[in-house]
């Protein structure tokens, strides 16, 4: 049996198992007991006094933040605030735990809309694969049992992209007038309450008017496009200015926040060369970042043959995948060139993530020919495959080393990218992921070249794992080197595994 669902129903089933498998994974590791003494600890300190004595407390919170070092989030922040203080009435306790329920949830969301996505924007079969991809990111299940923002943050950018997705592409729900009023709303409120949560959104401006711009056709821009984009920024200030009761430390807020990204932290852990971005992405997801660079090559070029054997509405829909694949990585580049000259980590570029798993998915669901071979079987043993790998990774990084700020140093060091100390064992794999990686890869050669199980078939299969298992030696590149020579005054870090404070 293929992987090719075709009932409502049975998508809407697969899809629903597949959420439910990731909110379980997500609320099982929500059990962490030490958080962070930066980021964390201040969300924390902020809210409690919010929950203590009210948001007449908030001017008299705001001043205190300017009086004091300006460098922790700044508590322009409402909407953060106001989400976390709803979570210490649920709850009965106001601390990170809270924050941490807050971010699991919206980890839960975050796959959600990843599924969402995969079905408002291509077929069911990638929609699966997507959604099957996202419940192990390393990077999402870590800031899912975080005290931090960036998970909410990154569901509100999903929110508005998928509403704005469904607005934009008629006729499933922009043909009904309350339905568009609905979707106009439910984008403007996403997008307001991301800039609430994370001012950092101004960074995405111009990635989100692409993602109107291109799912048209012909691309355009409409008057109500700008509403969509710039009401946002203006509730948010006009919300700043309802809760502070004036807007006098406003200008003094931004400009302290323009000085963090001259912070003793930023330059000691987020500095690096402009392809940085792309070298953690790549390091905490391997496989679907190794993957991407075939995506613009897939949606720019020609698929040869099998677009010629297509039926004239197959290739429609062909070519309507391709334009919105395009517009996914339209805006996944300019997401991705706002932050290459600024000094900030995996946290802030967090939603790069889930697109580039849909655009991963798409290749090998619609653009690659092994979409249309592998059957469900082979599908299964595919991603079990890399589910495993990225729970390796992920209990390496933050369950084993408990990296708290997904920082480069931190990480790399957590995965031996860099040593952490001259004598130690470098890290290897589990060995089921091994196995699971050579059998999965000997099945999906089977299946794609379509014959027997024959010796040069498995001698294929042998020589192609090999090859792909080698990629786990690029996480050891010191081992012999270190065994070879003593390396004086190697720098350690000044806690157990990552830096003693994070900064926004």
């Amino acid at each position: 049996m293929k992987l090719d669902v075709r009932s409502a129903k049975g998508i809407g089933l697969t899809l629903l198992i597949l959420v439910a498998l990731g909110a379980a994974l997500r609320i099982s590791y929500n059990n962490v007991t030490r958080y962070g003494n930066g980021d964390e600890y201040h969300y924390r300190t902020q809210l409690q006094e919010i929950a203590a004595q009210g948001w007449r407390h908030y001017p008299t919170l705001v001043r205190a933040h300017l009086d004091q070092n300006p460098d922790f989030p700044a508590p322009y922040r409402w909407g953060y605030l106001a989400v976390g203080r709803l979570a210490c009435l649920v709850r009965g306790a106001c601390d990170e735990r809270s924050l941490a329920w807050v971010a699991t949830l919206s980890g839960i969301a975050v796959v959600a809309l990843v599924a969402m996505l995969g079905i408002r924007l291509f077929q069911k079969r990638t929609a699966v694969v997507a959604t099957a991809l996202m419940i192990t990111s390393p990077l999402h299940l870590n800031l899912g049992r975080r005290a931090y923002a960036d998970e909410l943050h990154t569901a509100c950018l999903l929110l508005a992209l998928w509403a704005m997705a469904s607005l934009t592409l008629e006729p499933n729900f922009g043909h009904k007038r309350h339905s568009r009023w609905f979707l106009t709303g439910l984008s403007i409120l996403a997008l307001t309450m991301a800039w609430s949560i994370k001012e950092s959104v101004f960074c995405f401006l111009p990635a989100l008017f692409a993602w109107l711009f291109c799912l048209r056709h012909p691309p355009t821009l409409r008057p109500r496009d700008f509403l969509l984009l710039l009401l946002p920024p203006v509730l948010f200030v006009g919300g700043f200015l309802a809760f502070n009761h004036g807007f006098e430390p406003a200008r003094v807020l931004l400009n302290a926040t323009r000085h963090s990204f001259l912070h003793s932290y930023s330059r000691m852990y987020q500095y690096g060369p402009p392809h940085r971005p792309l070298v953690e992405l790549f390091t905490l997801a391997p496989w679907i970042f190794g993957l991407l660079p075939i995506v613009p090559v897939a949606a720019w070029g020609m698929t040869g043959a099998r677009v010629d054997a297509l039926m004239s509405l197959e290739r429609d829909e062909q070519a309507l995948s391709r334009q919105r694949a395009r517009a996914l990585v339209v805006v996944f580049g300019l997401i991705l060139a706002a932050f290459l000259f600024l000094p900030k980590n995996l946290r802030f570029y967090a939603v790069l993530d889930p697109l580039a798993r849909l655009l991963v998915a798409w290749v090998l669901c619609e653009a690659l020919p092994i979409g249309s071979t592998l059957t469900l079987s082979w599908w299964a043993a595919l991603l079990l495959c890399h589910a495993g790998f990225e729970l390796a990774l992920f209990h390496r990084a933050f369950v084993v080393s408990a990296v708290t700020d997904p920082t480069a140093s931190a990480i790399f060091r957590a995965l031996q990218i860099i040593p952490k100390e001259g004598h130690e064992k470098p890290w290897h794999p589990p060995i089921i992921v091994l196995g699971c990686g050579l059998l999965s890869t000997a099945l999906a050669w089977v299946s794609v070249v379509r014959c027997k199980v024959n010796r040069s078939s498995v001698a294929a299969a042998v020589i192609t794992t090999t090859f792909a298992l080698g990629l786990p030696q690029l996480f050891r590149p010191f081992r012999s080197i270190i065994s070879a020579i003593q390396v004086p005054g190697l720098v350690r870090e000044t806690s157990e595994n990552s830096p003693p404070f994070s900064e926004d």
